[in-house]
């Protein structure tokens, strides 16, 4: 039967158990991410994606919400996180290193504590085996 699965877990200690209705790693057909990645801290997004692509089925896809942030006087390095600017560029070469097909859907301003961001929202697919 078809349905929805939510595990709540340490994302990065993760490991799908074999004994219930999931029953092989790469199990996720899809995921939605929309506050994780910009969560997490700029040093582990390779690992985050890394984890995120081991529990993903070949030809899975990935809903993924970013954000740029303008920070004091437009300069990105000085907006502090969480929730931390991941630009498309930097999207795209994340999940590129995967093979991931990578849609930018869509792009709009928004509010972040008070400051200006412009919101990303994303389309990734896994490559099929």
């Amino acid at each position: 039967s078809k349905g929805i699965s939510i595990i709540c877990d340490d994302f990065f200690e993760f490991c799908p158990p074999s004994t219930t209705t999931i029953t092989t790693p790469s199990l996720f057909a899809s995921a939605f991410d929309r506050g994780a990645l910009v969560a997490v801290a700029p040093s582990s997004h390779e690992q985050y994606v890394a984890k995120l692509d081991s529990v993903l089925r070949p030809g899975g896809k990935i809903l993924l919400v970013t954000l740029l942030r303008a920070g004091e006087g437009g300069n990105v390095a000085t907006a502090a996180g969480p929730p931390f600017s991941i630009p498309p560029d930097k999207v795209k070469n994340l999940f590129c290193r995967h093979q991931y097909d990578v849609q930018l859907l869509d792009e709009h301003a928004t509010e972040i504590k008070g400051e200006t961001a412009t919101e990303f929202v994303f389309v990734l697919t896994k490559p099929k085996a």
